[in-house]
């Protein structure tokens, strides 16, 4: 089995010195990276295949990736969703043209790419005086993730016939049938996030002896998210742990070329402080 990615690479970064006065001190660095995808080799005995499938209940029939040499790796499968017809049933494109609405493989095509295009990271300190501001912000663009949950709980007569569905901005009370695998599942999850902000204080202690200087600080970790993705996170998926039925958690092998599969049992990610100090002596 042989299996070749091609990959195109641009990591520029920017480390810069803002200012300095007596009391002020401003630095940090910058960097952006670009890149694209492409499977050139899959398997020796194919050159495509279609894996991940989203498992159980009712929904266990369909894959959510494609993979395809020539084509981008990460590409999410599906129908393309159309909309409501007047009764609340799904209505599906009809990709192959054959004037058969099927809702079937025959259908499916690429509706989405779990990869970004693009990463940042925006690193900086201020200084004054006594005070000390760090933080770390980080994003990612131009990717799409398959939001399970939504495909297992928004749907109308999947989850105790619409009781206490899920319901996201996306979310047609007129909805009356469950909507398969779809476009209409798939968002962008651009996001920009704060992964940490620190404030602290600086203490000296000159007339003391046993004691030099003590820092106090305050930390807070991922305080901000800022995205569109209406899921517990619009992290980048870059592996995929395999079907969870019924939202179970079964050991199996990883797949590392199953993208952008937002699975039912992603948890939130971590809110927290940190209250502390440090002494030199």
């Amino acid at each position: 089995m042989t299996r070749q990615y091609r990959r195109l690479l641009s990591c520029p970064a920017w480390p810069w010195f803002v200012l300095q006065t007596e009391d002020l001190t401003w630095n940090g660095s910058f960097n952006w990276t670009k890149f694209k995808t492409t499977i050139e080799n899959w398997k020796s005995t194919k050159s495509s295949e279609i894996l991940a499938n989203p498992g159980a209940p009712s929904v266990c029939c369909g894959f959510l990736v494609s993979i395809e040499e020539s084509n981008d790796l990460g590409n999410l499968h599906g129908l393309i969703f159309n909309g409501l017809d007047n009764g609340g049933n799904p209505i599906f494109s009809d990709e192959n043209e054959d004037g058969i609405n099927c809702v079937c493989e025959a259908d499916m095509t690429t509706v989405g790419n779990g990869l970004p295009n693009s990463f940042f990271g925006l690193s900086q300190q201020l200084t004054y005086k006594n005070f000390t501001m760090d933080f770390f912000i980080r994003g990612a663009f131009g990717h799409q993730l398959f939001n399970l949950p939504r495909l297992f709980y928004e749907s109308p007569g999947r989850v105790n016939e619409g009781i206490n569905a899920v319901q996201t901005q996306f979310f047609d009370p007129n909805q009356t049938e469950p909507i398969r695998t779809s476009s209409f599942q798939v968002e962008d999850a651009n996001f920009i996030n704060f992964d940490f902000i620190t404030l602290s204080y600086d203490f000296d202690f000159p007339k003391i002896k046993w004691i030099e200087h003590f820092r106090f600080y305050v930390t807070l970790t991922n305080p901000i998210t800022l995205t569109d993705y209406s899921g517990s996170t619009p992290e980048v998926r870059l592996k995929d742990p395999g079907t969870n039925d019924n939202g179970s958690i079964e050991e199996r092998p990883l797949s590392y070329v199953a993208l952008g599969i937002d699975r039912r049992n992603t948890y939130l990610p971590m809110k927290g402080w940190i209250l502390g100090g440090k002494f030199r002596f």
